[in-house]
This record gives structure tokens, sequence and C-alpha cells, in this order.
């Protein structure tokens, strides 16, 4: 006859189940950090811990042919943020304009002007 109060195992399930919500606390605290340390990089000022000569930037103004709704001012946005040595960009659908802000070092108007043209979109200064 067994009596009530003890049973083998339990504080050792009690204990996994504890250790299994410990790791998915610790695991949720570490990709909020981490989004927030992503956060912080991407809101850093252009040119900050950057030497002098790579800090000086040129920004261009070009018109956006073809963009028929907000989606594809989204797309030339996207497509121009992928370019290596874009610092900036903002494209307004209803202007059709693209400002973007560029390191002259590592690209320049006419990558840039073919960038759009490879995301599927006419651009012209």
């Amino acid at each position: 006859m067994r009596s009530g109060g003890f049973r083998p195992g339990l504080r050792a399930r009690g204990t996994g189940l504890l250790q299994v919500v410990l790791a998915l606390v610790v695991a949720l605290a570490l990709v909020w950090l981490a989004l927030k340390m992503f956060e912080r990089q991407r809101s850093v000022p252009a040119g900050r811990g950057v030497p002098p000569a790579r800090a000086v930037l040129d920004s261009v103004e070009l018109q956006i042919g073809g963009m028929e709704s907000p989606a594809d001012a989204l797309t030339v946005q996207a497509a121009l943020q992928r370019t290596a040595g874009v610092a900036g960009v903002q494209v307004d659908f209803a202007s059709g304009l693209a400002r973007i802000t560029y390191d002259p070092n590592r690209t320049d108007p006419d990558r840039l002007i073919a960038t759009v043209r490879q995301a599927g979109f006419q651009a012209s200064r």
C-alpha cells in the first residue's frame, strides 16, 4: 500500500518544466536585446565612427516612372537600399521622386538608375 504524500518522478518533471520556461524567457530576452541593438545601429547618423574621407555623402533625385501603387514605391526603395554605398532612400509615390543619399566612393547615379531599372521601373535624373 502506498502512502499519499510523495510520488517518485514528480519533482523531476516539475523541474524540467521550470527549465523549459526559463529557457524560453532567456531566449525572448535575447531576441528583444538583439532587436534593440539592430534599431540602434540603424539610427546611428551617417559618418559617425567612419573616417572623414568616407563620411562625405552625395545625394541625387531621380524621377521614377512606372509606379502604379504605393507598393511599387516600397519595391523601388527596397531595391535602392540594398545597393552598396546607399546611406538613405526616400521614394514618394505621389510625386514619383526618389531622393537618395549615397557614398560616391562606392556607387554613383548611373548605378542607382540601373538598380531601379532592374527592379522593373524607369528612372532618370
